[in-house]
């Protein structure tokens, strides 16, 4: 039996990061999903399935955006994304994720 927290999920739209957060998000009273794409079918379909579990999405388009979804989160849980139309930029998603972590006091960044 896990422990519950509140968590952040960056790049979360992606099916990896899906299936991950819809097990870690079992006995979680909240759920920030982060990511380019955020609001594709599939992540309203996992905010049905996560019944009891409050989810906020929150497109980040940029290091702004991503530092300001992250702002109040404790635990963020980051996964490389896997858009191939964007995959030059996967380090710089995963600096921009650790420096905005920094900014707004995360505890942990996974």
């Amino acid at each position: 039996k896990q422990a519950s927290m509140e968590f952040t999920v960056v790049n979360g739209a992606g099916a990896i990061a899906r299936g991950v957060t819809k097990l870690l998000a079992r006995g979680s009273p909240a759920v920030k999903i982060c990511d380019f794409k955020v609001y594709r079918p599939s992540v309203y379909k996992l905010q049905q399935e996560l019944k009891g579990v409050n989810v906020s999405k929150h497109q980040t388009m940029n290091s702004t955006s991503l530092e300001y979804a992250m702002e109040g989160s404790k635990t963020v849980i980051y996964f490389t994304h896997d858009y191939l139309s964007m995959s030059h930029d996967k380090s710089s998603i995963l600096e921009a994720t650790a420096k905005s972590a920094k900014a707004v006091g995360v505890e942990k960044l996974v």
